[in-house]
């Protein structure tokens, strides 16, 4: 029985991998596509910097302030940056703003060379 289960993990394994190798991002498909979605849901949104790396953001039609976020500490208010470690909307305009690529924000867990370590 123990044997099946370790013959089945290398064998996950080995077809993950393979899978990987066809990425042609850092990061897994998957990821890109969120990562996409969040930045068009981000063009409605406008970045104020706050401060070391603070930014409020708010909705282009209203002064209220929708989120804050930290790039340094890599998390926003909203807490979906900080629970999935992949930039929310709120953080890819900032990013945007400052120039920078939101892939370089993706948790280290995400990423390709991570994976192929393991």
């Amino acid at each position: 029985m123990l044997e099946l289960i370790r013959v089945k993990i290398i064998e996950r394994r080995a077809s993950r991998r393979q899978d990987m190798g066809k990425w042609f991002r850092k990061i897994g498909p998957r990821i890109a596509e969120i990562l996409e979605i969040a930045a068009k849901n981000s063009g409605s949104l406008t970045a104020h910097l706050g401060g070391n790396d603070n930014f409020q953001i708010n909705d282009n039609d209203d002064t209220t302030p929708v989120a804050v976020v930290d790039l340094t500490a890599k998390t926003c208010n909203c807490n979906q940056w900080n629970l999935t470690g992949i930039p929310c909307m709120h953080a890819i305009i900032t990013i945007y703003w400052r120039h920078e690529d939101p892939l370089s924000y993706v948790h280290d867990h995400y990423k390709k060379s991570t994976r192929e370590k393991t």
